[in-house]
């Protein structure tokens, strides 16, 4: 199953202040790497987003978002948003700055 265009769409648009971004192909999908660490992407779930393991608890707390678990193990530095979610700008927004801030403590690649 693809990716949806339309929420790739507004991805790519959430993204567009961002330097030092490149798109990936991940997960069956698209995965964007920021600083060349990867920060969100896109796959046929949904919206995936890097939160780490601080910022869990508020994500989960949004509306449509799951822990993300793409090898049948929990991945609790992320969490998904569903194309439900995604349709919510307040939910990306806030899932992208959490992400971003989470990037930026990482070290240097």
């Amino acid at each position: 199953m693809p990716v949806d265009p339309g929420l790739l769409a507004l991805m790519r648009d959430d993204l567009a202040a961002c330097r030092d971004l490149r798109e990936q192909r991940m997960f069956g999908g698209v995965a964007f790497m920021v600083g060349g660490h990867m920060a969100c992407g896109l796959m046929p779930l949904g919206g995936f987003y890097r939160i780490g393991r601080a910022g869990q608890a508020r994500a989960l707390a949004l509306p449509g978002t799951s822990v993300m678990n793409v090898t049948r193990r929990p991945m609790p530095d992320f969490v998904v948003l569903s194309a439900e979610g995604a349709a919510s700008d307040t939910a990306r927004q806030t899932l992208l700055a959490m992400a971003l801030a989470h990037v930026a403590t990482l070290p240097p690649r």
